[in-house]
């Protein structure tokens, strides 16, 4: 049987082997998913169900967080964080109920209509499938399952190979309490051999991935029609304009590159500073990064863990010294210590730099001077991106204002970025993805609607 090796980022220890899903197994898990519809349980039953599932892994919180210090190298207070997130997004399945109602549509509103009215509802698509990234293992399928299952759909996941074994047991436990074979699934494997083979395969409905620009681009290549939701890559620039509180810009400006060692799709990956508060910006940026110590993840004082591997560590590093010889300034960090990339700021970046336009995945701090927020708008819309940006302003008519030039699919005033349980929707424009998620926004994307019309 072949397995899929899971190492632990910090000391390369090999965690353990899971076995691969094969394809006559695939096919096995897909049919059943068709077969059994939880859709059958009443939609409040369902909701109660997933907070009940809430409860069974705030009791296993513990289990869960050194799942995630051991497998992603997340510093221990982000995963105490990440595990309190998945209990309350499970808890929250109760507010998406009334997401799931239909309108009423008399016939009168048409004149010369032959019908006396008509109803639309909302239905489930069948099977989607769910395919998650390495840096919020538990999290991300949660919040991609509860809405799922809210809809009424059978689900298969398919984590990430890096970091599998919080959703494989996650899936375990949450079985306990669904009862419905094959109302939630986990597959595992690499994404050439099981996720393509998923992603064209005929009994999947829909897809809610989150991940990168290029593999979004393969699933569009081969899902066929289905319905698809994307979340993508992403280059969210800081603009911190010359009106700017710089103190809380610089936290939040380092906040947003720091955070998760800087391995999210909401990273600030670029802070376009107005040339006028550049050098204030600058200086209590260093200070402020000079708070996020590096260091062994299961000690509570670290806030940086190891990149996932060495690939990443490899591609953080090009694009520092690709910078450099550029012309860049390191003026802090700009070091390689395996399994770390020490927290680094870069001055005087370009648009010749390829660190200007790529996504990072590290705790790089970019900062570009611009003339002005002209510049800065324009700077910004440049990039092939579009998830997030931020705008650092006194004059919040002013960032309004702003927020609307941006292209990008949300716009934060005078904070870092934070998607989080999805209050507001939230989803990229552009190279950034397809659709949207978030409270309601989730149960849209992986529902259908159906008109009966009554003559």
């Amino acid at each position: 049987m072949k397995t899929l090796e899971v190492y632990n980022p910090y000391n390369r220890h090999l965690i353990e082997k899971v076995p691969v899903t094969d394809k006559e197994s695939i096919n096995k898990i897909i049919e059943t998913a068709a077969r059994h519809k939880i859709a059958d349980i009443d939609i409040v039953e369902r909701a109660e169900i997933l907070a009940k599932i809430g409860e069974t892994l705030h009791r296993h919180r513990y289990e869960f967080i050194l799942l995630l210090v051991t497998e992603g190298g997340k510093p221990f207070v982000d995963a105490e964080h990440e595990v309190a997130a998945a209990v309350k997004r499970l808890f929250l399945a109760r507010q998406e109920l009334h997401y799931m109602r239909g309108h009423y549509i008399p016939g009168e509103q048409a004149p010369g209509s032959p019908f006396q009215f008509a109803f639309v509802t909302r239905k489930p698509l069948g099977t989607v499938l769910v395919i998650t990234p390495f840096n919020y293992p538990l999290f991300i399928p949660i919040a991609k399952i509860v809405p799922a299952l809210v809809a009424g759909n059978s689900i298969i996941c398919k984590p990430s190979s890096e970091t599998p074994l919080s959703t494989i047991r996650f899936v375990e436990l949450a079985n306990q309490l669904l009862d419905t074979p094959g109302a939630l699934s986990v597959i595992v494997g690499g994404g050439s051999e099981v996720g393509d083979f998923l992603v064209s395969h005929p009994g999947i409905d829909g897809i809610s991935f989150t991940g990168s620009t290029e593999i979004g681009k393969r699933i569009v290549k081969m899902a066929g029609i289905k319905k698809l939701q994307l979340e993508l890559g992403g280059k969210s620039p800081a603009l911190v304009l010359e009106d700017a509180d710089l103190d809380l810009a610089a936290r939040e400006c380092v906040t947003g590159a720091m955070k998760g060692g800087g391995q999210r799709c909401d990273a600030l990956s670029r802070c376009l500073v107005v040339e006028s508060v550049l050098d204030k910006f600058t200086k209590k940026a260093i200070e402020e990064v000079k708070k996020w110590p590096f260091g062994d993840p299961f000690l509570r004082t670290t806030r940086i863990g190891p990149l996932i591997n060495r690939k990443a560590i490899e591609h953080v590093h090009y694009l520092v010294t690709d910078a450099v010889a550029r012309g860049a300034e390191v003026v802090l960090g700009g070091h390689r210590l395996d399994p770390f990339y020490e927290p680094t700021i870069l001055t005087q970046v370009t648009k010749s730099m390829d660190i200007a336009w790529k996504e990072i995945f590290g705790p790089i701090l970019v900062i570009i001077p611009v003339k002005d927020a002209t510049e800065a708008i324009q700077l910004a819309n440049q990039s092939e991106y579009g998830l997030d940006a931020s705008v650092f302003t006194k004059d919040l008519e002013r960032g309004i204002q702003i927020a609307h030039q941006l292209q990008c699919g949300s716009v934060t005033i005078n904070r870092h970025p934070q998607h989080g349980f999805g209050i507001v929707p939230y989803g990229g424009d552009r190279q950034s993805g397809l659709g949207r998620e978030g409270l309601g926004w989730s149960v849209t994307e992986m529902s259908k609607l159906r008109t009966v019309v009554v003559s």
